[in-house]
């Protein structure tokens, strides 16, 4: 079944659903930004990381009133201690206004979908594949000596963004071209394993990216080849079940019982251990998993308790929080190396939250998120602040992508390889921001230095990248 088609149903299901549930209301405005994402992010031409920015927000968003319903309770029971309605409320508007301006300037930006296919159907294959294999040794060496935290934090995602671009290009040219999918499924898969790897849910991400080279390009797929797309989308959300009825105990384990973002085991035994934990979950406690899934996925209980306090105890900040989100990436720490760090994640939301246990949870950061601080600093005039930021960001990168390259297939790999980071509803203000203009700056100035060169080398008819550089020079 076509996905747009899939999702508007489903968004109309959940509509007519809900004149029997609890919370009527915030069920249906549920329903209704479902069937709009699909409508206006879903449509042929669209990058399909559009739909995948905003749905999943919206997930994040709706995952607790349609948990709470499910069981027969409302969204106050299940969390009686903020305005979770409100907040959920405030969420759908942003997401709203995010999609309706989104919608509208992406279908004016975007190519025709023939001359994508035309295009992947140009690449050579052998040499796509050659491409991501060396960025990927290259991406996880660097990782590896640098690593992914730091004052080089940034630089790191942005050359890895490049990475997920190549193997965005290799699944999509192995569906439209119909040969070499077995050799992009184990790219992929292998991608999976190396994820479970770490500390965090690092296998969602090869996993995302084959998701949005299938929709990319799901009109010219066989019956095969759809299936293949349902049971990747199967695999995620399995994966994903299992995952957050293991992680807590996992990252226990491997950081030798600190709970600290370390790891003090050797691969084997991280893999011996998902693998005893995994089975575990699955024959015992896959109820529980399911419940903390839903729980974990819902991210607007810290939004409730903001808005008990704000402003009723605490002060609109009048735009503070966003000025210095601004000030911090308009301020390089390779030119200002004495520039002092962001407040952390959890100072910010225990003041906000009262919860003060926030401040001694080890392993993470607790952030309030964009949308969130954006309301702290402006009331509901932010939220509406925080839809249209998200929309400029989405219609921003692509434009800029499609001017800078040459090739409509790499102008699409690059835009959802570097909008990944803008996925969550729970990302900072300074992380939205200063993420995706980090990677965005990086891999334009990439494209715009390579262009010459590029799309020859990838249609298989360029010399080596040793040969153009000694020939430029």
């Amino acid at each position: 079944m076509n996905p747009q088609r899939l999702l508007a149903g489903l968004g109309c299901l959940i509509v007519l659903i809900a004149p029997f549930v609890l919370d009527r209301e915030l069920l249906g405005g549920v329903g209704v930004l479902l069937v709009l994402i699909a409508v206006l992010l879903l449509r042929s031409g669209i990058p399909p990381i559009a739909a995948l920015v905003v749905g999943y927000q919206w997930l994040q968003v709706s995952a607790a009133v349609l948990y709470a319903n499910a069981r027969g309770q409302s969204l106050e029971q299940l969390y009686p201690l903020g305005d979770v309605v409100a907040a959920t409320w405030l969420g759908l508007s942003g997401l709203t206004v995010a999609t309706l301006v989104a919608g509208v300037l992406l279908a004016r930006l975007s190519p025709s979908v023939g001359s994508l296919r035309e295009s992947l159907l140009r690449l050579s294959m052998p040499r796509v594949l050659q491409t991501y294999v060396l960025l990927a040794i290259v991406v996880i060496s660097v990782e590896r000596v640098v690593g992914v935290a730091g004052q080089l934090s940034q630089l790191v995602q942005a050359v890895g963004a490049a990475r997920w671009a190549a193997l965005f290009l290799l699944v999509a040219t192995a569906l439209v071209q119909r040969r070499g999918g077995v050799l992009a499924g184990a790219m992929v898969l292998l991608e999976v394993v190396i994820g479970f790897s770490g500390f965090f849910a690092g296998f969602a991400l090869p996993m995302l990216i084959a998701m949005l080279a299938f929709m990319a390009v799901f009109g010219f797929l066989r019956p095969y080849q759809r299936a293949g797309a349902v049971l990747l989308a199967l695999a995620m959300l399995a994966m994903g079940v299992i995952w957050q009825g293991v992680k807590n105990e996992y990252r226990q384990e491997v950081s030798g019982g600190t709970g600290e973002q370390v790891i003090t085991v050797g691969l084997g035994e991280r893999y011996a251990l998902l693998g005893r934990m995994a089975g575990e979950t699955v024959g015992d406690d896959i109820d529980r998993s399911i419940e903390k899934f839903a729980l974990r996925l819902a991210y607007v209980e810290n939004f409730g308790l903001v808005i008990r306090r704000v402003p009723a105890e605490l002060p609109y900040r009048d735009g503070e929080l966003l000025g210095a989100a601004l000030a911090h990436i308009l301020m390089p720490r390779v030119l200002f190396a004495d520039k002092p760090p962001l407040p952390s994640d959890s100072e910010l939301t225990s003041l906000y939250t009262a919860n003060i246990y926030i401040m001694y949870m080890t392993g993470t950061s607790i952030s309030l998120g964009y949308m969130t601080e954006l309301y702290i600093d402006f009331g509901h005039w932010g939220v509406a602040l925080a839809g249209l930021l998200l929309a400029a960001i989405l219609v921003g990168v692509h434009a800029g992508f499609q001017r800078a390259s040459p090739d409509p297939a790499i102008a699409l790999a690059l835009t959802c390889a570097t909008l990944m980071s803008v996925r969550l509803f729970e990302t900072a203000l300074p992380k939205l921001l200063g993420g995706v203009l980090s990677v965005f700056v990086v891999q334009l100035v990439l494209i715009v230095v390579l262009r010459n060169w590029l799309v020859p080398f990838l249609q298989g008819a360029s010399a080596s990248p040793l040969r153009f550089a000694a020939r430029r020079g």
